[in-house]
């Protein structure tokens, strides 16, 4: 079962994005966590006596909520883990929904259990949190290390709860040590741009640090650097520009702080830079085509299509500014949009400029498209086959990057002769018509180019000119859409066929 959403408000969100979490995959800021008895739990406190902490971050309506707090998998951890256990870590639930009540939790109208607290030995709390951790959705699991990192853990067992908290780092314990958290780097860049490299630097070490030099090589070469100077205490991070670079094929950049520190063995990290894929269009009809088959949730999908670069932003909040401002974009479906289980989604979009643009997809469940759908799919579609195959599975939301050309998808003549070729019924369902009105120019045969560059029918003309009315059928089509190109002595004229049954 999906999981049910939450307010509209903070609800939309190739970058790739599985997880909400808080600037930088840091808790950058305390919380102190009251539960219902009035016990405070403070969260840095409990950090820095090298706990990790579980919050179940739920809603008091949420069905898939419930079901996980009555599954036991994290009363087994608290009770083995927690206080009256190993003491090694602190779970709790917390109510994040503004809108509901405290009484709410002990059951009523609107409520998916009659007593959360039934059975339950970790503390329950009832505070609106959700926004400091970027909550997408209901629930949200996530797992917050005594370095202060924050995971999305998502509702697993006992066993796999407890195995991932084994992956977080010690507590510091070097006096000057800064670290590389992660790369914000530009994963693609356009024609005549370039790809900005982005580090997160972080003080892991027990006293402020002011300086560090941090650099980027690729292999052994130094190709930019950055003397950062500032002011992080224990913990705390920012973000360090470093440079720009604009290689010629997909490059893989090591990202290294040189200067000299107590552990060098967190100083590295990579990133993966590349070119944007080009996506050919036609001069004269200008449009790209979107072609997605769909899970049963088609209900959760948002899309957003604009020119330039892409956004650096969060997706949700992205998506949600452009459901105000229509008119900065080229293309806009709005999450809730589409009806659930229509299997299938095409839309056209028209490109005006050649160069940078960029859609992105978002889902508001957090798991792409594809649940339970082994045939979903996601293609950019241009002209002569140019086409975008985009990950269906891409989680809560993935902004593709591409360089748009346009190029000549009507060779013929200057005399109009594409205004003497007409194309109906269009959609066709058995068959199509080609009416033409050549004059002497001859026509040598009719084509039919899938979304894939596939060939998928031919028809041999014998030299026909003048007026004609030739059909094809369209039996073997399947549904979709398709290129029609008409061979002739002075070119090819191409129409654009919809085929529906």
């Amino acid at each position: 079962m999906k999981k049910l959403l939450l307010a509209a408000s903070i609800l939309f969100g190739t970058y790739n994005v599985n997880a909400q979490i808080p600037d930088y995959g840091v808790l950058s800021q305390n919380i102190v966590i009251t539960d219902i008895d009035g016990e405070e739990y403070d969260l840095y406190e409990i950090l820095d006596q090298g706990k990790t902490v579980i919050l179940d971050l739920f809603a008091e309506w949420c069905g898939p909520c419930w079901n996980y707090h009555t599954s036991g998998q994290l009363t087994n951890l608290y009770d083995t883990y927690g206080p009256d256990g190993t003491d090694e870590l602190l779970v709790m639930a917390v109510e994040t929904d503004p809108t509901t009540s405290v009484s709410d939790l002990y059951g009523g109208a609107g409520t998916q259990g009659w007593d959360w607290f039934n059975g339950i030995t970790y503390p329950i709390a009832k505070q609106s949190i959700g926004g400091i951790f970027n909550q997408a959705y209901y629930p949200t699991i996530v797992m917050i290390c005594p370095d202060r990192s924050v995971t999305e853990v998502g509702q697993q067992n006992t066993a796999s709860l407890y195995a991932a908290t084994q992956t977080c780092a010690p507590a510091p314990t070097n006096t000057n040590d800064p670290r590389l958290l992660a790369s914000l780097s530009d994963e693609f860049f356009c024609q005549g741009q370039s790809a900005n490299i982005i580090a997160v630097l972080q003080n892991y070490g027990t006293e402020p640090i002011t300086s560090a030099t941090i650099e980027v090589f690729d292999g052994a070469t130094s190709v930019a650097s950055q003397n950062w100077t500032g002011s992080l205490n224990p913990f705390e991070a920012e973000e360090v520009v470093i440079g720009s670079v604009n290689p010629s094929t997909a490059t893989t950049y090591t990202i290294r702080i040189t200067s000299a520190n107590d552990d060098s063995s967190n100083d590295d990290i990579s990133t993966s830079i590349a070119p944007a894929q080009i996506l050919e269009v036609g001069e004269n009809e200008k449009n790209i085509h979107l072609d997605l088959i769909i899970d049963a949730y088609a209900s959760e999908l948002g899309v957003i299509f604009n020119e330039g670069s892409a956004p650096s932003e969060d997706h949700i909040t992205v998506h949600n500014n452009a459901a105000d401002n229509p008119s900065s974009v080229l293309g806009f479906l709005q999450v809730g949009s589409l009806a659930d289980n229509i299997g299938t989604w095409e839309a056209w979009y028209d490109v005006n400029n050649e160069g940078c643009h960029w859609i992105m997809f978002v889902d508001s469940y957090g798991d792409g498209i594809n649940w339970q759908k082994p045939d979903a799919k996601i293609e950019i579609n241009g002209s002569g086959g140019s086409q975008i195959s985009v990950d269906p599975g891409f989680g809560s939301s993935v902004t593709v990057v591409f360089d748009v050309e346009f190029i000549n998808d009507l060779s013929v003549d200057n005399a109009g002769l594409n205004n003497a070729v007409k194309l109906y019924p269009n959609p066709a369902t058995n068959m199509f018509n080609l009416a033409l009105d050549l004059g002497d120019v001859r026509g040598n045969s009719i084509e039919v180019i899938n979304m894939q560059g596939q060939q998928v029918l031919i028809e041999t003309l014998n030299n026909v000119s003048g007026e004609q009315v030739i059909s094809i059928p369209a039996t073997s089509l399947e549904n979709g859409m398709y290129i029609v190109n008409l061979h002739t002595t002075n070119g090819i004229v191409t129409k654009r066929l919809s085929v529906v049954k």
